[in-house]
């Protein structure tokens, strides 16, 4: 519809599922028949009176149900501007297909979906820390907390507190669900990210002005698909998923994992004979995400230590070889004391 815009279409949609169309093509009249069914993955270009004899002669575009009448009768003129439509976002997706098997990074494939999706869009993780977001909404452009999460990776402790209040039960969902404006100031379109049936972060459209148009969605549905594909392609390469498992499993007993884990510390600084110590704190937080987020702030430390969460507890491992123990007593009690604890 917004391509066709020069021509002035007038729209009529009777159905919902409009991601079938795979090919266009003229509308041949000596061969098809409106009264035979059409092709459901083509979208045909015709003379309106193929369609409605005694109307005034226009161009329509036909699929399924659904038609788009435009004010014009050069057929060949509308056909090249929706080939070469087709031409641009082919050649849009398969961008898009080499960006995500080339490894890029996720910023990289939100600022490719800005040329189809004109909305603030980003990927927190399961603790709320920002991974990537949108980089033509720069500062200024959503409010001060926009500016504040551009700035520190995060939206806040005290909005994830009251986030996690609100919509807790929301990172059961598999669906694509809508969150109200509150606890921030504008409402989200959000979809969860699952790795072997864990919660592991969310996707997020923020519907600034306008509610969500039909094509909005789709264009967000192709982006967390993108996205998801991008997490089932790198989830082994990702480095906090792959140390927390395999932290998790020495925990529990399993040393299979030892020299990976070894690994995975050396590639951030550690020496693979570096002495450790391990720290436990307990019943930090009974509010969802919250021990992951300071989980998250610590390991931005990532020479000094590695921090996960078990049940209601924070693990922190202790990079000995980097730090003197009394690390965590100027780093971590703060931490605690300025988020409330």
């Amino acid at each position: 519809m917004k391509m066709l815009a020069p021509f002035e279409p007038v729209i009529y949609i009777q159905s919902e599922e409009l991601r079938t169309i795979e090919n266009v093509r003229l509308y041949a009249s000596e061969s098809e028949s409106p009264y035979v069914p059409l092709s459901e993955i083509i979208l045909y270009v015709a003379e309106s009176t193929h369609f409605f004899p005694g109307q005034p002669a226009r161009i329509i575009c036909y699929h399924n149900d659904n038609y788009i009448l435009l004010q014009t009768d050069d057929i060949y003129r509308v056909f090249n501007h929706i080939l070469n439509y087709f031409d641009q976002m082919q050649s849009w997706y398969f961008t898009l297909g080499n960006m995500i098997s080339r490894h890029c990074l996720l910023k990289e494939i939100l600022n490719h979906f800005s040329e189809v999706l004109t909305r603030p869009l980003m990927v927190l993780d399961a603790s709320q820390i920002v991974l990537a977001s949108s980089e033509n909404f720069g500062k200024g452009t959503i409010d001060a907390r926009w500016d504040r999460m551009l700035e520190t990776g995060s939206f806040g402790i005290d909005m994830i507190e009251e986030y996690n209040r609100l919509h807790r039960m929301e990172t059961q969902r598999k669906d694509a669900y809508l969150i109200p404006a509150n606890p921030f100031p504008f409402p989200s379109f959000n979809r969860n990210i699952f790795l072997e049936n864990e919660f592991v972060g969310f996707i997020s459209l923020i519907i600034k002005g306008n509610p969500l148009e039909q094509d909005e969605r789709d264009w967000y549905e192709i982006a967390c698909e993108s996205i998801l594909s991008w997490f089932d392609l790198y989830a082994d390469t990702n480095d906090v998923i792959t140390k927390r498992s395999l932290f998790s499993d020495l925990l529990e007993g399993n040393l299979s994992g030892k020299d990976r884990l070894e690994d995975a510390l050396n590639a951030l600084g550690w020496r693979k004979d570096a002495d450790k110590r391990l720290y436990v704190f307990s019943c930090i937080s009974s509010l969802l995400n919250m021990n992951q987020h300071i989980t998250r702030i610590l390991n931005q430390h990532a020479e000094t230590v590695y921090a996960v969460t078990s049940d209601n507890l924070i693990l922190v491992l202790l990079n000995e070889d980097s730090q003197a123990h009394e690390f965590l007593s100027y780093t971590f009690m703060p931490l605690l004391k300025n988020t409330g604890y």
